[in-house]
């Protein structure tokens, strides 16, 4: 069997963002989602997708968690946690939640690639992770970072979305003493 062509670049890739990620924000962000009595998720385009799977992942452990925009939604109260995905962090909607939801008492938890973005100047849970975006100048950033892919757009950054939300899972999952079987139990059963 031929290994499949770009794998090994798409792995080191993957690799370098990830080494980046600070474990201590990371369970900082852990710690946050345990004690926040709700937990609201956002974001836009393809980081919106990605993040969306970290909240069905939320449900399957038993957190009370929202989707922005779904039909379902209640309103953000005080000591709630909305985490958002955003590259750039200055995604003017996504700006615009953030400061409602500070406004309101809510925490706010972003996974981000730009320290100093407008979202992470509010964030009390920022995430970084070093990886190219679209809205973001792709190959020379603060402090002259280069960060080059060979995939398209932000495809490394909503790549590292899911695996660092994933961790953040697997955090929870040690932390409640849980496994595969107890989440398995909030899976959908009416499919």
């Amino acid at each position: 069997m031929k290994k499949l062509e770009y794998m090994e670049e798409l792995i080191t890739e993957i690799s370098a963002a990830l080494s980046t990620v600070d474990d201590c924000r990371v369970e900082a962000l852990t710690n946050a989602i345990m004690e926040a009595p709700h937990v609201f998720i956002s974001g836009s385009g393809r980081s919106g997708l990605s993040i969306r799977e970290f909240a069905m992942r939320l449900m399957h452990m038993g957190i009370s968690v929202y989707v922005l925009g779904e039909v379902v939604t209640p309103g953000l109260q005080a000591g709630d946690l909305l985490i958002i995905a955003s590259g750039s962090g200055e995604t003017e909607g996504q700006v615009a939640i953030a400061r409602k939801a500070k406004k309101l008492g809510g925490k706010i938890g972003l996974i981000t690639i730009k320290p100093g973005s407008a979202i992470d100047d509010i964030a009390d849970y920022p995430v970084y992770i070093n990886a190219p975006a679209t809205k973001l100048n792709r190959l020379h950033r603060e402090g002259d970072i280069k960060v080059e892919s060979i995939q398209p757009m932000a495809s490394l950054f909503e790549q590292c979305i899911l695996l660092v939300l994933d961790l953040v899972i697997v955090r929870l999952m040690k932390k409640r003493g849980w496994d595969s079987d107890e989440m398995f139990s909030n899976h959908v059963n009416l499919e």
